[in-house]
């Protein structure tokens, strides 16, 4: 990591450190935006990063505490999560509705909601990608969050019509997540 990345290129870079496992790199990105964060106390956007890299760097270290032998451990840290996230939800609900593309490049919303599906809170996760839908209609990635959650809280129908929303979108075969949805829409 050098120090001349933009904010944007650091949530690339510790979004990914953290889906790819790299716990340490993605903690050390969020030092880093949560130092630019506090040198500019009025760039809520800015906030909004550091919480996103930060929030999830906590809850992938929670999960491999909470495997690691049936332990309790990481509890505490998922409670820290989601109060990150309801404060970066705050902040961003209290600027303008987007226009345009996400900005940050992760809404918000969709992060959360796909935390608290990880956490197994499925019906706040379902709430969360639906507000995120009404923010950013038919964004792909909030749809298949959607799809997943009402999947995993029991609600078929819902999710099938998430999945077939999604199917408007996306169509390639390719796509784990098309064949997903192709899969469940079929026997659903």
């Amino acid at each position: 990591m050098t120090d001349d990345l933009s904010a944007g290129e650091l949530l690339a870079l510790g979004l990914s450190a953290a889906n790819l496992g790299d716990l340490d790199l993605a903690e050390s990105v969020a030092d880093r935006l949560g130092s630019l964060a506090s040198d500019s106390p009025n760039n809520s956007n800015l906030k909004i990063i550091y919480a996103e890299v930060a929030a999830l760097a906590k809850a992938k270290r929670a999960g491999e505490l909470l495997l690691e032998g049936l332990t309790t451990d990481g509890l505490p840290q998922q409670q820290e999560v989601l109060e990150l996230l309801a404060e970066a939800i705050r902040l961003r609900e209290a600027g303008r509705l987007p226009n345009g593309a996400a900005n940050p490049l992760k809404p918000i919303h969709e992060l959360a909601g796909e935390i608290n599906l990880a956490f197994g809170f499925a019906s706040d996760a379902a709430d969360l990608f639906e507000t995120s839908l009404l923010r950013l209609p038919n964004r792909p990635l909030s749809l298949l969050g959607a799809a997943r959650a009402y999947a995993s809280a029991g609600d078929q129908d819902k999710a099938n019509a998430m999945y077939g929303r999604l199917l408007m979108i996306w169509s390639d075969d390719a796509l784990p997540s098309v064949r997903e949805a192709k899969q469940f829409v079929a026997v659903n």
